[in-house]
């Protein structure tokens, strides 16, 4: 399609999206722990490093939201393409 997600949900929520994505690698990997290798990616995580990162609900909300925008967003794109000649 020619854009990245980063283009297609902007990139703050891009930016949150990938955080939420190396706050569920440490949950299923690490206990949740913040560890050396999440915070070399996601660099504000640091004061956090070796303890356990609480997740909120609205975290949650807001990565649910951005992604259900992300895939209407990425629909739209694909049916515009076919539509075209």
């Amino acid at each position: 399609m020619g854009k990245s997600l980063s283009d297609i949900i902007g990139k703050e929520n891009y930016d949150f999206v990938w955080r939420m994505f190396q706050v569920r690698h440490i949950t299923e990997h690490n206990m949740g722990v913040v560890d050396a290798d999440c915070v070399k990616k996601v660099p504000d995580l640091q004061p956090l490093e070796g303890r356990k990162y609480v997740l909120t609900q609205e975290e949650v909300e807001k990565f649910l939201n951005i992604i259900l925008e992300a895939g209407n967003r990425i629909l739209e794109l694909l049916s515009n393409m076919e539509t075209k000649p």
